[in-house]
């Protein structure tokens, strides 16, 4: 197979993947009334001259708490489609862009997959990752979903076709790490273990050149951080949050009790209420964790159920859209990994760990499993090359 020819199967593949985005989102949405959850309030409040704020008082919607309660990246993504007035204009600009984002994520993968294996177990799992439902819907939903596709997607060609690494390489990686820090804190663990995996095929050097210039990323917004805040706080306050969705007496991911809705409304408004309402729910969480540390720990096996299988909380995932590909894709996966050594997807598999670890700790809601599996779709793609390959050898006798 020829340049000439993955280069037209890249270009199909991308087409594809935009298109029927395109098309579902005419189906998905109205374009004048799109929800750009947390992401907008800020971007609107910054545009609005109220700086990076998301918390309000109730009794003066004008008054707004300092905050970080976002990360950066996602918030300063969205603020240049709030300088566009025109609504419908301004959301279908948005979504036409993640959708370009999503046929990029498709052809970087196409081109990982072909250049570890081969170019039939590729094709297929781009085909995956272009007509996956669950992805169709991602990609018209306006969070970073389909930013975190691409970075993955990026690392999975990046590893592909380097063995060893030159300055230039160690340094293009740290960037595209860098970049996607300021939009996904947990990623500052995902760092490390790149780092980890770098060291494998490098020297010390390139490996501290590579935390280096990916962490460094922060120093900005640490500062303004400390500076506004008077608290060291690296990317988000939102850490306190999380950990109380994840230990709280409802379900893992509920935002709140009757009793923490109590204790808010107590709160008094004030700059520091952002700090001072995460900081409640960080002890609340804390609290729930000794009262009953065996059941917290247990609490840890129920939200792997959750990554890995089905979420009883939400209505999205009881369509069978979502349910059927997912029990097959797993099915697909597990045959893959069987039929293949450990360190062929090495990478892959200590991603699916890492994603496994933050959801212990704390939850997973069904949009992280959607960010998890793509980490998940080379095991895929070769399960299916694998009985194809079997079928192939049963035909020939």
């Amino acid at each position: 197979m020829n340049i000439k020819d993955i280069s037209k199967k890249s270009i199909i593949l991308f087409m594809i993947a935009f298109i029927i985005r395109l098309i579902a989102s005419f189906v998905l949405h109205s374009f004048e009334d799109i929800n750009y959850y947390e992401y907008g309030t800020i971007a609107q409040n910054i545009i609005n001259g109220s700086g990076f704020a998301f918390f309000s008082n109730p009794a003066n919607h004008a008054e707004f708490a300092k905050g970080a309660y976002m990360p950066v990246g996602a918030v300063l993504y969205t603020v240049p489609f709030f300088l566009i007035k025109h609504e419908i204009l301004r959301n279908a600009l948005y979504l036409i862009i993640n959708h370009a984002i999503a046929g990029l994520s498709v052809v970087l993968l196409y081109k990982a997959v072909s250049n570890r294996f081969n170019e039939i177990s590729g094709f297929v799992t781009a085909l995956i990752a272009t007509f996956l439902p669950e992805f169709i819907f991602a990609s018209s939903a306006l969070v970073n979903t389909n930013l975190y596709h691409l970075f993955v997607a990026y690392i999975l060609y990046f590893f592909s076709i380097r063995s060893s690494y030159k300055l230039t390489d160690i340094v293009s990686i740290a960037v595209v790490s860098g970049v996607m820090l300021l939009f996904r804190s947990e990623v500052a663990l995902m760092i490390l273990i790149m780092g980890f995996i770098i060291s494998k095929n490098s020297s010390l050097k390139k490996v501290i050149i590579y935390l280096t210039i990916s962490f460094s990323f922060l120093a900005p917004w640490s500062i303004r951080n400390y500076v506004v805040l008077n608290k060291f706080v690296p990317l988000t306050t939102n850490f306190g949050i999380n950990l109380y969705r994840g230990h709280n007496p409802l379900y893992p991911g509920a935002w709140a009790d009757d009793r923490m809705d109590s204790l808010k409304s107590e709160l008094k408004f004030s700059e520091q209420y952002e700090l001072e309402y995460i900081e409640l729910q960080k002890q609340e969480a804390i609290s729930q964790i000794k009262a009953d540390p065996l059941q917290a720990f247990a609490s840890g096996f129920t939200k792997l159920c959750h990554l890995w299988g089905y979420y009883p909380y939400s209505n999205q995932v009881k369509h069978l859209l979502y349910i059927v590909p997912w029990f097959l894709m797993l099915g697909l996966a597990i045959w893959g990994g069987v039929k293949s050594k450990i360190s062929d997807f090495k990478i892959e598999y200590i991603m699916l760990f890492y994603h496994s670890f933050i959801a212990f700790i704390f939850f997973a809601i069904p949009r992280y499993q959607t960010m998890m599996k793509f980490w998940l779709l080379p095991l895929v793609g070769w399960g299916i090359y694998m009985i194809y390959e079997t079928i192939q050898k049963k035909r020939n006798g």
